[in-house]
């Protein structure tokens, strides 16, 4: 199992968890996690990814080790606010590979057509 870190970043007056694996050299990757998932569920894909990635998998508001704010909604300008702290958080002028899974591939695709500077071409 590939050993990961965890670092905490403040958006929007809340302290949010991102589970980091790999070299800061390589690649970026950004995982995010649907619905009923957390951060730690990539884990899997981390162990069976090919080569050196550095991967990036924030736990959104309310899961895993993220805050709960207690507001009973998710604004989509929050969650792209999340993905795009989590694809600077070490290197900002890295573009990065974007995965999602569920309502995340959303916030994935969105921040990729909003703010294209940010995101790997293969």
């Amino acid at each position: 199992m590939k050993p990961s870190e965890s670092v905490f970043i403040p958006i929007r007056g809340l302290k949010y968890h991102c589970r980091i694996w790999g070299d800061a050299g390589a690649p970026q990757l950004v995982l995010l996690h649907g619905f009923q998932d957390v951060s730690a569920s990539w884990q899997f894909t981390v162990d069976a990814l090919q080569g050196k990635w550095h991967v990036i998998a924030p736990d959104w508001r309310g899961y895993g080790l993220t805050d709960w704010s207690g507001a009973d909604s998710y604004w989509f300008r929050t969650i792209s606010a999340i993905s795009m702290r989590c694809s600077i958080i070490s290197r900002p002028s890295c573009p990065c590979f974007w995965w999602g899974t569920a309502w995340a591939a959303m916030s994935a695709a969105c921040t990729a057509a909003c703010v294209p500077s940010v995101c790997a071409s293969s």
